[in-house]
């Protein structure tokens, strides 16, 4: 069986997150599922299939029941859904349920999970060790041999979810590993583990390639475009909930907009000269002349594009002369 489980920083909306549980055909046998689910909370969700693993278009559709369960939050907050660069996690399936969800993707370096990782830093351990001890007292009362049937085991899971998962507040988890109040909580362990004691701050600018590779399993293709796809465009101003002080349950985040994108193309790069020598001439002379006259006036090239209409379009986006 496999559980793919969620925590968030906000203990009104943890127990909404939906918790997923996938067993394979014989662990769940089919006869049972219709009383099975029927005992499941109201936030797990019980899934049949042929093999207990993960995969990619799976976990596009847990994206779309996590976003199914934001949905009343929408209005307050901006979900962030950390997860580790696994292949399935960032497939192209994944990253596009993200996108048409509005869920903003943090991945967590590839061999850091168990640094940076709320779950792996302070969830899985307990949680296991919750669900030992509970099945240790289902066996003992048991009235046959100490094994378990599924129906007999699953409460015990439920038990974990309730009282670790739902039961435990988690922004001080998200804080220590780095994902809160402008790093300002990252705990001592972390400050060890990269080699530093002083204060620690992420930049807010956009990592180049080499640092957004860092990130990924060696010999992995990095998606980068669908990863910097939500914030191509300045997004609405966010209405976030007021941060009361001493409150730990409100996600103070800092929300760095990406820098304008490079010119990519020839005729972008002539573009972007001519509108910078437009600019520079406009700045000195102080006149009226309009941004063609500007132009023309400081000796820049012709905007040239491969057809008449590209190079009218070209000339009007350079020269100031409208929009395409």
């Amino acid at each position: 069986m496999t559980h793919v489980g969620l925590i968030c920083d906000q203990t009104h909306i943890q127990p909404r997150l939906p918790q997923v549980i996938i067993g394979n055909e014989a662990t769940l046998p089919a006869k049972s599922m219709a009383s099975l689910r029927a005992a499941c909370p109201p936030n797990v969700i019980l899934l049949r299939r042929r093999s207990a693993w993960s995969n990619s278009e799976l976990c596009a559709w847990i994206v779309q029941q996590l976003a199914h369960a934001l949905a009343p939050y929408s209005a307050r907050f901006q979900p962030v859904l950390l997860m580790d660069a696994s292949r399935i996690h960032v497939a192209s399936v994944v990253l596009r349920a993200c996108h048409r969800a509005g869920i903003w993707v943090v991945l967590v370096p590839a061999r850091l999970t168990w640094l940076m990782q709320p779950l792996d830093t302070h969830g899985f351990q307990r949680y296991k060790a919750h669900l030992r001890s509970q099945y240790q007292d289902a066996r003992c009362r048991s009235a046959g041999d100490g094994d378990l049937a599924i129906g007999e085991f699953l409460p015990c899971v439920y038990s974990a979810v309730r009282a670790v998962l739902q039961g435990t507040r988690w922004a001080g988890a998200f804080s220590q590993d780095g994902f809160g109040d402008s790093q300002a909580e990252v705990s001592s362990f972390v400050k060890r583990q990269i080699g530093t004691t002083g204060p620690v701050q992420a930049p807010v600018s956009r990592p180049s390639g080499e640092q957004l590779a860092l990130c990924f399993p060696k010999r992995m293709r990095v998606p980068a475009q669908l990863l910097w796809r939500p914030f191509e465009t300045a997004p609405a101003p966010l209405a976030l909930p007021s941060t009361a002080s001493g409150s730990r349950d409100v996600a103070r985040v800092r929300i760095a907009l990406p820098t304008p994108r490079e010119p990519r193309t020839r005729a972008e790069h002539r573009a972007a000269a001519i509108a910078s020598a437009a600019a520079t001439a406009s700045a000195s002379s102080g006149s009226a002349l309009d941004g063609a006259h500007a132009a023309a006036a400081a000796g820049a090239p012709r905007v040239l594009g491969r057809t008449r209409a590209e190079t009218r379009r070209l000339a009007a986006l350079a020269y100031g002369g409208g929009a395409a």
